[in-house]
C-alpha cells in the first residue's frame, strides 16, 4: 500500500484507519464535553479531573507530583491550572511536612461543591456524546480493545 508520501508502508488500511480514529475521536468527544461544561458556566474538564483526584485521597493531602502522575499532565500545565484552582479557593496548597520543596494539596469545601456542580453536566455530556451512541456490549468491547493497548 502507498503512504501519503508515495512510499510503500507495511501497515494495512484497517490499522491506519483504527489509529486515526483512536487519535481523532477522543479529541472530538472531549471537545464536545468541554463545550457542555463551558456552556453551563463551569470550569474545564481538567479542573474536574484535578478536583476529583484530590478528593479521592481526602482527607489526606496529595503531592502535586503524585497528582501529575495520575493525570498525565505536563508539569507546567498542572502548575498553571493548580494556581488558578487555588486562587478560586477550591484547593489548598501547603509545603509538605516531609519535603519543603514539595506541595501538599487538599480540596476545600468550595472545591467539593464545585465538583458536585460539575458532575451532572459532565455525566449528561458523557451520555449525550458517548453512551447514547454505543450499546452496553459495544462499550464493553471498546474498553476491552483499548485495554489491549495499555502497558500493564
Amino acid at each position: 500500500m502507498q503512504g501519503a508520501l508515495g512510499r510503500k508502508h507495511t501497515l494495512e488500511k484497517p490499522h491506519i484507519d483504527g489509529w486515526l480514529s483512536l487519535v481523532r475521536v477522543p479529541q472530538d468527544v472531549l471537545s464536545r464535553v468541554e463545550t457542555s461544561l463551558k456552556t453551563a458556566g463551569l470550569p474545564s474538564l481538567a479542573w474536574y479531573d484535578i478536583l476529583l483526584e484530590i478528593n479521592r485521597v481526602s482527607p489526606d493531602p496529595i503531592r502535586a507530583g503524585a497528582l501529575q502522575e495520575r493525570l498525565l499532565l505536563r508539569q507546567y500545565n498542572l502548575s498553571r491550572i493548580l494556581y488558578r484552582i487555588e486562587k478560586a479557593g477550591l484547593i489548598e496548597s501547603r509545603p509538605s511536612k516531609d519535603d519543603g520543596r514539595a506541595r501538599d494539596l487538599t480540596i476545600t469545601d468550595a472545591g467539593l461543591k464545585r465538583l458536585r456542580e460539575m458532575w451532572p453536566v459532565y455525566e449528561a455530556a458523557i451520555k449525550r456524546h458517548f453512551a447514547s451512541r454505543l450499546s452496553e456490549r459495544e462499550a464493553k468491547q471498546l474498553s476491552t480493545l483499548l485495554s489491549k493497548l495499555q502497558d500493564h
